[in-house]
């Protein structure tokens, strides 16, 4: 199942609504089609928002992975059209193109409010969550898409890895759109 901007549009309200600091994130944005509502809000509130992505597909699959998304798997072909979706947010929108964790170094000064994770792949994910997770602001919800509970390959065991590394709990789970969150 794809991610949808219905499915997190709850949460990312709710933390604009209690003024959690930060700036709002999505890695893995594709296409865009949850990335642009969310930067349309991060724009009414005066916030920034970062895209984390590739756009050339997937990274270099792991054991992790199983036969799952190959590298290039996924591929938008390139950042031109997403930067030319984005060019009318203007300064709200920064652009991070490249594979994580090799992209992180750009965000390493950024505290967040709010991201959405979605990056399909073992290895990716957990480096991403290793990353975000102390750069949340208290009261800062981090959602990751491809959560299933029980799950030891792909995004899923990455998020389960995570958990038991470092404690965190998830605060809630929706099946039906295979999200997990964590509140910081």
């Amino acid at each position: 199942m794809r991610a949808n901007f219905i499915h997190i549009e709850p949460m990312l309200r709710e933390v604009l609504r209690c003024g959690v600091s930060g700036d709002l994130a999505e890695f893995g944005v594709w296409h865009g089609t949850t990335f642009m509502p969310m930067a349309e809000l991060a724009r009414v509130d005066g916030r920034v928002i970062h895209a984390v992505d590739s756009f050339c597909g997937m990274a270099q699959e792991t054991s992790r992975d199983g036969d799952n998304y190959k590298r290039g798997a996924l591929s938008v072909g390139g950042s031109k059209v997403f930067r030319h979706l984005a060019a009318p947010f203007g300064d709200t929108v920064k652009i991070h193109e490249g594979f994580v964790p090799d992209i992180l170094a750009e965000l390493e000064d950024v505290q967040f409010a709010f991201v959405h994770l979605d990056l399909d792949q073992y290895q990716p994910t957990l480096d991403a969550l290793r990353f975000l997770w102390p750069r949340m602001s208290p009261g800062g919800v981090l959602i990751c898409h491809d959560w299933k509970r029980g799950a030891s390959t792909l995004a899923a065991g990455a998020i389960a890895d995570w958990m038991t590394e470092t404690g965190a709990v998830l605060a809630g789970e929706r099946k039906e759109s295979l999200h997990g969150w964590f509140v910081r």
